[in-house]
């Protein structure tokens, strides 16, 4: 984790920002000093669909998110917000 995140740092002429699993960013230094524990998950998917559906005029978004493990779908409005439910309807 630390040697790829190093790359990616260096290939990038701007700042790197890491999304972590809580939904929030952080510097490529902390986040590979901590290795993949709480790096990434599924906030990411839907954050960015909100906010490429927001600059495309859209008011609602069904995301489709798939990653290695698993496949997050979700309805989404004009913003993501955080919640701690986790029940499939």
């Amino acid at each position: 984790m630390d040697r790829y995140l190093g790359e990616l740092e260096r290939e990038r002429p701007h700042k790197v920002s890491i999304m972590q699993s809580t939904r929030a960013a952080d510097g490529v230094r902390s986040t590979a000093a901590r290795g993949a524990d709480d790096s990434f998950g599924p906030a990411g998917g839907i954050v960015g669909a909100v906010e490429i559906a927001r600059l495309s005029g859209f008011k609602k978004a069904l995301t489709f998110d798939m990653g290695g493990t698993s496949t997050d779908v979700a309805l989404a409005g004009r913003e993501a917000r955080l919640t701690t439910e986790a029940r499939i309807r």
